[in-house]
């Protein structure tokens, strides 16, 4: 399995007026996982690296969209905060070409 390098740059917004405090939950729930690597001075960027089994270069995007799609999925689940939020993400991964960006 190669291992591929990332950086993940996100925005967290809750979904209404209402639920500033749960989309603040979700951010230190984000930023205190060990899951990532911090960049200092950068309060939204992490790194790190993913195993990504697929063949094309498309599949291997949309694997690594997936696996960091679950990952903060679960640390947002985990925090009891997922349907309060949404995610914005803009993703870079060595060798998979141009950034992607996807919500949730």
């Amino acid at each position: 399995m190669p291992r591929h390098h990332y950086q993940l740059t996100y925005s967290i917004s809750p979904i209404n007026d209402q639920r500033q405090a749960e989309a603040q939950k979700a951010r230190r729930a984000i930023k205190e996982s060990s899951r990532f690597t911090k960049i200092e001075h950068l309060e939204t960027v992490v790194v790190g690296t993913l195993l990504l089994e697929e063949e094309s270069q498309s599949d291997r995007r949309r694997e690594a969209q997936k696996d960091i799609t679950n990952l903060i999925r679960g640390m947002l689940i985990n925090a009891e905060v997922l349907q309060y939020v949404y995610v914005h993400c803009s993703l870079m991964v060595d060798g998979l070409g141009k950034h992607m960006t996807f919500d949730f």
